[in-house]
Order: structure tokens, then C-alpha cells, then sequence
């Protein structure tokens, strides 16, 4: 880096501009011209003189080029020390327009009036801050003159202050004054000014500042109107007041505040910790801190605090305190009122009191609220429901919600009603309490509600083993006259059983909504399967079936997939019931019933077609695995009459056709008929036996 180059110009030295210089037209032009000349004069010479006489010649050729590098050294430092000379002058001409922009800048940014006057008074130079004072433009100020901007009766002490620094003299001269602005409000400013040169020159000028100082002199006044306040308010308010000095620490406190406090004037001493005194120990933190922030920070001071009278307990008092400050922060004078709250504050805590109590009575109505909404919700979701599995899910969502701090089960009785089964649990509920038998509850033995304290209680149930702290509950769910389940909700906390009863009314409702919900949807489940269930057998019904086949028809026409049909019968079943009765007969089809359920697929679906006759749909099944399958269920059907209980009826055979769609129809009703017919046919052709249909 070329440090020289960062010097001031007048620094640097002259080797920087003489290489500047030769960038220069005119060493080179100090050059060329006698180096011309020199030339022009050797072909002269060289002209005159005889042949050879080039020799001759060179003296006038070397003194050429001395004479023209000579020209060229000259030219070279005058011309780099006209550029260092050039620089030096632009350089400090730009640092004096530099210096006088920011003595403008700085000039114009001060706050306070900074003024020039001629000896005859006129202003002859005024900042900024003068527009800003007066609203005044500068340019229209300056030549008129000083006194016209003061307000009358202000004009005589600033003559004077101009004639004293027209005697001589350097010492300032300071006084207050009002100016008048150009919307002609007053402002108080401060003048100080003192002659600028002395000497028997009558141009002489003066300068000074001009601040403002209303706002003082606003505060000054409010202070002693406050003041005068002050000492009034002292006897007349009707709350206890005082008065503080801070500057020479003196307190005055009303004789109505030594009247409320129950002293004479003797007992209540006028001094700074009076008050402290008085106060409760728990408040004086607190009055301390807030005091400290008022003067500090000037922070509003009001505050409760509790003050001892003379006789009785604490009362409390609203203290309000206010200081006054100077121009420079420092508080100078505070008063304070303390008013008596104590009936009011009576008045507050009972009704904080009561609105705390109405606060909780909202909360409960809220969450009853809430609560009676979740149970509307669960016993619509519950009569959605389908099947059981899906509602047992349901009342165990909804248990775990509103009953979240317990853990619980829904058991169910079975058929044979010998057993309580869980159908759904959540919490903490052992494996070994999943199931147990009815009398082990009293709630069932009793149908109803066993609450149980497990450190007090005598009454426990027997299908609760293990130990637990808290309590429990089990609640019967009966719906139409009918006690089916039991809800018990356990609570190991050590209120557990305390936490239980509390929500015994909701517990209560909640089983009632699952009981109701739950009969109604045992209700229908049964009326359903009445309706599409054969009675005797167990087996869906003929109607079921077709309506099955119909969808299973569309959803093999659009798959391309086959449905497989297997039609039969029992052989010589007239007979059967001839010589066995027709229990005997019944005995057997609900066998064949058990048999069905029992062995075929979860997607299949078989029918009691009517009287003896059956049906077996195999969705997706072709016509050779319906033709093995209908093989297989000959062959299980010659066991059967081991497995009939009482008198056997001997041998008992079936006689079976399979077909396919669409192998044999174009519909399902076409291939029930095309099995129909090859039953017919294994029946002509000896009966125990499987026929497959022909084709169409």
C-alpha cells in the first residue's frame, strides 16, 4: 500500500507528481520542439559543409540534444510542481468548505438560540433554533431590531444590558425575559450576551443565547400555587393528609388525620417515621419500594396498606402520595391523603368471595354441561353402531374420558348368563379380572350401585383380587327390565372412593345412557338376526341369501370373478320323520346347521333354503373347488348321526349338486336352478352323492 499517497498533498513529496508530470503534455512538448529544431539545423549544416562532412556535423547535433533534454528537465519539475502546488490548493479549499458546513451543522443542530447583534442592536446572524423558538423565519429577523421581540414591559432591562456592553467590558450579562412569538404567545427564556471585541471601535458586536425557560417558570408557579394548596388542603380535606419538606426533611400532618387515627397532637409526633410506625410490618416492604419508585422514577403512588390506630386492630387506608421536582429530577416537596377503606375492603373480599363461589358454580354448570354433551354424543354414536364389539368400544372411549383419573371395565353377561365377560377396559385392570362369575358381584347380586372404601369397607367383591388402595365402584347396566352387564370404575387414590362418590350422580347417568343405548342395540341385533336367520338352524334365511347373491352377483360381474353354488338335501327325510318324529328330524337339520357354521368359509354363505333343502354360496369359488367342497361336506355329513345326542336316527346322507356363475347362468337365480337340477339328478341316480350341472 502506498502510504504516501494518504499523506495531505503539502506533505507528500515531489517524486509523486513528477510521475504524474510525465502523464503531462508538455515535458514531452519541451522535448519534441528543440529535438525539431536540432534537426532542422544539422541538415543545414550538414549542407554546407563538403562532402564527407558528417563528422562534422555532430557537435550541433549533441548540442541539441542536451539543450532539449536540459528543456525537458526544466518543463518536468515546473509542470509536477504546479500539480503539487494545484493540489494543495484544492485540497485546503475543500477542507475550509468542509470546516464550514460543520460549524453550520453544529450551529444549527444547538437547541439554543445562538445570536449576533451590531452595536446599533440589529441581529446580524441568528441559528435555527430561533424558527424553532418564535416561528420566526431567520431570514426576516436579522436587520430589525433586538428589543422589538421582547414583550414591553421586558424591553427596559434588555436597554440596559445592551448599554452596559456598549460602555466596554467583557463580562456577560444575563437576565429573564419574555419573548414574543409570531402567533404571539409569551415564552421565558434566559438572555446572556457579552461584546464580542473590545477597543474604542464603535462596530463593535455582541454576541449570546437566548433559552427557553417556560417550562420552568410554569413549574416554578404550579409549585408555589401547589404549595398554597397544599397548606389549605391540610385542614380542609376529609382524609388524613400531610405534608413533607424534603429539602429540610419537615412533615406537617392534618389534624383530621391524627383524628382518624385516634391521637391528640402530642401522641403523633410531626416527623419522617411516623408513618412507618404506624404501618403493619407486612406492609412496609411494599410501602418502601413504591415510595422509592415515585421519587425515583416519578411512578403514580397509590396503595392499600393497613395502619394501627390508637385503639382496635389494623384498619386499612388507601395511601396516595405526589412530589414535586425541580428542572434537574430532584423532588423537592410531597404530600399525601390517606382515606379509611377498611369497610370497604370488608365489602371486597366478600365479594371475591362470592364471586370465587359463582366463579366454581359456573366451572360445574360448564362441565355438566359438557358432560351431558358427551353422553348425548355417545348414545347417538352408540345407536350407529352396527354390531356390539363396535359399541362396547364406544362406552370404553367415553368412560376413559369422563372418567379419566379412574381405571374400568363394561363386562357383559353371556348367554347362559353364568358369566360376566369384559367386553371393554381401560386404566389398570388385571388380566385376571376379565372375567368372573355373577354372584362374585354384589352389585349384581344386589342390582345395585356397591361402593367400596378398600381400607373401611366390608362389602367387597370377589372379583376384585388384588389390593388395592382407594376405592371402587361397580354399577348394574339394566335396560327393558333386563340386568346384562356391570360397569365398575376403580379409583386408587387414597380419596379414591371420596372422588367416586362425588361423581356418583354422573357415574349413575352415564351407566343408565350405556344400559339404554347398549338393550336397544341387543334389541335390534336380535330382531335382525331374527329376520334373516333361520330359527332352527341357526343358518341365514332364504331371503338373506337372495338378497346377498344379488350383490355378490354385480360384484363378480364387475371383478370377472365366479360364485360357486352348491344345492342339496337330506335323503329319504320323510322317512326320518316318519319313524323317528320330528324331533328326530329337527334334531338332524339343526346338526347340519352346526355342521355348516362350523366348516365353512368366513366369506361363504349357507342357507336354510326351506324344509330340508340347503344352499351354499362360495363367492369367488370355480366350479371344480365348489365340486371338492361339496365332496367334503358329503363325507363330514356320514358322521353326523354320532354326533346327535339321544336316539340316532341311523344313517343320515345328502345328496348334493354344484354349479357355477356364470358357468351355467347368466344370473345367480340360473345357477341356483342349474344345481337344483343336478340335485335332482344325484337323487335319481341313487342319492350320497355330488352331481355337477351340465352346461346350458
Amino acid at each position: 500500500m502506498n502510504h504516501e499517497s494518504e499523506l495531505h498533498p503539502a506533505e507528500q513529496g515531489l517524486g509523486l507528481f513528477l510521475i504524474e508530470a510525465l502523464k503531462s503534455k508538455l515535458p514531452w512538448l519541451a522535448l519534441v520542439v528543440p529535438l525539431l529544431l536540432t534537426y532542422i539545423n544539422w541538415r543545414i549544416v550538414l549542407g554546407q559543409l563538403p562532402k564527407p562532412g558528417m563528422v562534422h556535423s555532430f557537435p550541433v547535433v549533441i548540442d541539441g540534444l542536451l539543450l532539449s533534454g536540459l528543456l525537458f528537465a526544466v518543463v518536468w519539475f515546473t509542470t509536477a510542481r504546479w500539480l503539487k502546488d494545484n493540489q494543495v490548493l484544492l485540497q485546503v479549499k475543500d477542507e475550509l468548505e468542509q470546516t464550514e458546513e460543520r460549524y453550520r451543522s453544529v450551529v444549527n443542530d444547538v437547541q439554543e438560540v445562538i445570536f449576533q447583534l451590531d452595536s446599533q442592536g440589529a441581529w446580524t446572524f441568528l441559528n435555527a433554533a430561533w424558527q424553532t423558538l418564535t416561528g420566526y423565519r431567520v431570514a426576516e429577523t436579522l436587520g430589525r431590531g433586538f428589543l422589538a421581540n421582547f414583550h414591553p414591559d421586558d424591553r427596559p432591562q434588555c436597554q440596559a444590558a445592551l448599554d452596559a456592553i456598549g460602555r466596554g467590558g467583557r463580562e456577560n450579562h444575563e437576565h429573564s425575559a419574555r419573548l414574543v412569538a409570531e402567533d404571539g404567545q409569551h415564552r421565558w427564556v434566559r438572555v446572556n450576551m457579552r461584546r464580542s471585541q473590545s477597543g474604542d471601535d464603535a462596530d463593535y458586536l455582541v454576541a449570546g443565547t437566548i433559552i427557553d425557560i417556560s417550562a420552568r417558570v410554569r413549574a416554578e408557579q404550579a409549585l408555589r400555587e401547589t404549595q398554597q394548596r397544599y397548606a389549605l388542603a391540610l385542614e380542609a380535606a376529609s382524609d388524613g393528609m400531610w405534608f413533607h419538606d424534603l429539602v429540610n426533611d419537615q412533615v406537617s400532618f392534618s389534624n383530621h388525620w391524627k383524628e382518624v387515627l385516634g391521637y391528640s397532637d402530642d401522641e403523633m409526633e410531626n416527623d419522617v417515621d411516623t408513618l412507618l410506625k404506624l404501618m403493619h410490618p407486612g406492609d412496609i416492604g411494599r410501602y418502601k419500594v413504591a415510595l422509592q419508585a415515585h421519587l425515583e422514577r416519578r411512578v403514580p403512588l397509590s396503595l392499600e396498606v393497613r395502619l394501627r390506630p390508637k385503639e382496635g386492630d389494623y384498619r386499612w387506608f388507601n395511601l396516595r402520595t405526589q412530589a414535586a421536582w425541580d428542572d434537574h429530577g430532584v423532588a423537592l416537596h410531597m404530600a399525601g391523603a390517606a382515606t379509611d377503606i377498611t369497610a370497604r375492603k370488608a365489602a371486597e373480599n366478600e365479594t371475591k368471595r362470592l364471586s370465587e363461589q359463582q366463579s366454581l358454580l359456573v366451572i360445574d354448570l360448564k362441565q355438566q354441561k359438557d358432560e351431558l354433551s358427551k353422553l348425548r354424543e355417545m348414545a347417538d354414536l352408540i345407536q350407529s353402531c352396527t354390531n356390539l364389539p363396535e359399541a362396547y368400544r364406544i362406552v370404553g372411549s367415553f368412560a376413559q374420558t369422563l372418567f379419566s383419573a379412574a381405571s374400568g371395565a363394561v363386562y357383559m353377561l353371556n348367554a347362559s348368563r353364568n358369566l360376566a365377560e369384559a367386553t371393554t377396559n381401560w386404566g389398570n385392570i388385571p388380566s385376571n379380572e376379565e372375567v368372573f362369575q355373577p354372584e362374585d358381584c354384589w352389585a349384581l347380586r344386589r342390582t345395585k350401585v356397591n361402593l367400596v372404601d378398600t381400607q373401611h369397607s366390608t362389602l367387597k367383591c370377589g372379583h376384585v383380587h388384588d389390593t388395592i388402595q382407594g376405592g371402587y365402584l361397580c354399577l348394574p347396566l339394566s335396560a327393558q327390565g333386563e340386568t346384562f352387564g356391570v360397569l365398575h370404575l376403580r379409583d386408587t387414590a387414597v380419596s379414591g372412593a371420596q372422588r367416586l362418590s362425588n361423581r356418583g350422580s354422573l357415574i349413575e347417568l352415564f351407566a343408565e345412557q350405556a344400559a339404554l343405548a347398549l338393550g336397544n342395540l341387543k334389541l335390534r341385533e336380535t330382531l335382525r338376526l331374527q329376520s334373516i336367520r333361520d330359527p332352527l338352524t341357526g343358518l341365514f334365511n332364504r331371503r338373506y341369501l337372495e338378497e346377498t347373491l344379488a350383490r355378490e352377483e354385480r360384484r363378480a360381474a364387475r371383478a370377472h370373478t365366479p360364485i360357486g353354488i352348491i344345492v342339496f338335501d337330506v335323503d329319504h327325510f320323510k322317512k326320518l320323520n316318519d319313524n323317528f318324529g320330528h324331533d328326530a328330524g329337527d334334531a338332524v337339520l339343526r346338526a347340519l346347521g352346526s355342521l355348516l357354521q362350523t366348516h365353512v368359509r368366513e366369506g361363504d354363505i349357507a342357507c336354510r333354503y326351506g324344509g330340508e333343502e340347503f344352499v351354499i354360496a362360495l363367492p369367488g369359488a370355480s366350479l371344480a373347488i365348489t365340486t371338492e367342497r361339496a365332496e367334503a361336506l358329503r363325507k363330514l355329513t356320514e358322521k353326523l348321526p354320532a354326533l346327535l345326542s339321544g336316539r340316532s336316527p341311523g344313517e343320515v346322507t345328502i345328496s348334493l349338486g354344484a354349479a357355477a356363475y356364470p358357468d351355467h347362468g347368466i344370473s345367480w337365480q340360473e345357477a341356483i336352478g342349474a344345481a337344483d337340477k343336478a340335485l335332482y339328478k344325484a337323487k335319481h341316480n341313487g342319492r350320497n352323492r355330488v352331481v355337477v350341472a351340465s352346461n346350458a
